[in-house]
């Protein structure tokens, strides 16, 4: 499965150049894959409100293009990986209007209870990344 997500460059998204600053980059893919979850029927907060977190362990991204302020782009994120208490998200992030690869990223999510100690990912939620994977 591969979640989508659209959005347009704000402003404030940019630098003195009028492109969009690298950080936010990495905004964006925390959106994307809580849209992810949610669309794979995963609950954020029903997940932490039964104690478990999950936690970026790793994350990377390789700038391909610039995205100016305006421009509507397009995150395509899809599992890669899951594995006992972590999952390996891929991004791909789009110009929407000319379909060009603006970036290529991946974020590792761990799962850490309260008290920020790795744990496995509870199985309900391996159960529907893994239906969401095929």
């Amino acid at each position: 499965m591969a979640s989508q997500l659209t959005l347009r460059v704000r402003y404030k998204e940019t630098d003195r150049m009028g492109r969009v600053y690298h950080s936010n980059y990495f905004v964006w893919f925390d959106m994307a894959r809580t849209e992810f979850l949610r669309e794979a029927g995963v609950s954020y907060k029903e997940m932490e409100d039964a104690g478990t977190y999950f936690v970026v362990a790793d994350t990377s991204c390789k700038y391909k293009a610039p995205l100016s302020f305006d421009d509507w782009v397009l995150i395509d994120t899809r599992v890669k990986e899951i594995k006992k208490a972590s999952v390996l998200f891929e991004h791909t992030v789009y110009n929407k209007g000319t379909k060009v690869v603006i970036a290529e990223a991946s974020t590792t999510l761990a799962a850490v209870d309260t008290a920020g100690k790795i744990v496995p990912i509870p199985s309900g939620i391996t159960d529907k990344l893994l239906k969401n994977t095929k």
